[in-house]
């Protein structure tokens, strides 16, 4: 999930449950008097325009909330083609580990969608300088066409496969580019 996501998450909860409590405690278990609680509605609606306002915040903030639920769980969702199904998850620890089994690739980053019937594979990848890029992304479109065919027996009508080279990392990156390494050389 993604940071604004979460952030978005944590503020509605923590929103919805402020609200809660209020009701809760102020009202039900009597610590906020029912005459403060009139006043301080008769106050909100002499002011209808902030009242409005703070309604259709707490409104998109809920809206916001349900949706980033509804997407985190839809990634129980399930690729069925005419010799078998798959589950999402399943798609993306195929492209990233047959992506980083590569020694060309550093980091990867995946997108995976499903659409009318038809799956959507794209993949960010940064690579280290020495290979030409195009050899680098047709080696790895090979390779998890075949992984794709050979686990789940996808066609290539039922697949939109996309590798693009986002960054270029030179070679000498890749010899210290562990914490293992760099903390070899420190000490030699």
């Amino acid at each position: 999930m993604k940071k604004s996501h979460i952030t978005v998450c944590v503020i509605g909860i923590l929103t919805f449950l402020m609200i809660g409590s209020f009701l809760f405690f102020g009202v039900f278990v009597g610590l906020s008097s029912q005459e403060d609680v009139v006043k301080d509605m008769e106050r909100l609606y002499q002011h209808r325009i902030l009242a409005g306002c703070i309604g259709v915040f707490f409104l998109f903030l809920g809206y916001s909330a349900l949706k980033t639920v509804v997407k985190a769980s839809c990634k129980d969702e399930f690729f069925v083609c005419e010799k078998g199904t798959i589950a999402i998850s399943a798609i993306e620890d195929i492209v990233v580990k047959t992506i980083r089994r590569s020694e060309d690739v550093k980091s990867v980053r995946h997108r995976i969608r499903i659409k009318e019937g038809i799956l959507q594979v794209g993949a960010d990848v940064t690579i280290f300088a020495g290979k030409p890029a195009n050899v680098v992304v047709e080696m790895l479109r090979e390779e998890l066409l075949k992984k794709f065919k050979s686990y789940v027996g996808i066609t290539d009508e039922n697949i939109v496969l996309s590798v693009a080279v986002k960054n270029v990392i030179d070679v000498e990156d890749k010899k210290g580019s562990s914490f293992v390494d760099k903390v070899k050389d420190f000490f030699s």
